[in-house]
C-alpha cells in the first residue's frame, strides 16, 4: 500500500474548490481510519470502524456535491475516494487473514502442546507401571526368600530340638528307672 500524504490530499481537494476547513476534515476522517486500521485488536472492529469512518466521508461526499461546481471535479473526487476505500477494504482483508492465520497457527502450537503432555503422561505411567511390576515382582521375590529361609530354620530347629527332645526323655527315663 501506497504511504498517504495529508498534505497532498488537502491541497488535491482544495484546487477542486473544496473549502479548505472542510478538505481538512475529509483528509482528518481517512487518517484517523487508517490509524484506527492499524491499531484495532480484530478484523471485526476494525471494519465497523472503517465503515463508521466510510459513513463520515459519505456524509461529507454529500456535503462536497453541494458545493463543487462541476460534475467532473465531482467524479475526480469521487474515484479518490474509491481508491481510499478499496484500500481499506484490502487493509481489512490483509487483517483478517494474519488473524485468522495467528488463530490457525495457536490452534496448531496447541494442538502439538496436549500431543506431547498426554505423550509424557502415558510414559510417566508406563514408567510407574513397570516400577510398580517390578516393586512387586521384588517383594514376591522376597516373600519366597523369607519362606526358605523360614524352612530352613524350622529344619535348622528340629535337628537340634528333637535330639535335645530324646535325650532329655533318655534322662528322664534313666533318672525315674534307676539302673
Amino acid at each position: 500500500m501506497k504511504a498517504f500524504n495529508s498534505y497532498d490530499a488537502v491541497k488535491k481537494l482544495t484546487d477542486r474548490g473544496v473549502p479548505e476547513e472542510q478538505a481538512s476534515e475529509i483528509i482528518n476522517a481517512i487518517m484517523v481510519s487508517k490509524e484506527h486500521d492499524s491499531t484495532n485488536d480484530t478484523a471485526n472492529n476494525q471494519s465497523t470502524k472503517i465503515e463508521q469512518e466510510l459513513a463520515l466521508i459519505r456524509k461529507d461526499i454529500e456535503i462536497l456535491r453541494s458545493e463543487i461546481a462541476t460534475k467532473s471535479e465531482l467524479s475526480e473526487i469521487k474515484t479518490e475516494l474509491v481508491e481510499i476505500n478499496s484500500e481499506l477494504k484490502q487493509d481489512i482483508a490483509n487483517t483478517k487473514s494474519e488473524i485468522k492465520q495467528e488463530i490457525n497457527d495457536s490452534i496448531n502450537e496447541l494442538k502439538q502442546d496436549i500431543a506431547s503432555t498426554k505423550s509424557e503422561i502415558e510414559q510417566e505411567i508406563d514408567d510407574s507401571a513397570n516400577e510398580l511390576k517390578q516393586d512387586i515382582n521384588s517383594a514376591k521375590q522376597e516373600a519366597t526368600e523369607t519362606k526358605l529361609e523360614f524352612k530352613e530354620i524350622k529344619r535348622d530347629l528340629l535337628k537340634w530340638i528333637i535330639p535335645l527332645f530324646i535325650a532329655f526323655a533318655v534322662v528322664l527315663i534313666v533318672k525315674n528307672f534307676p539302673v
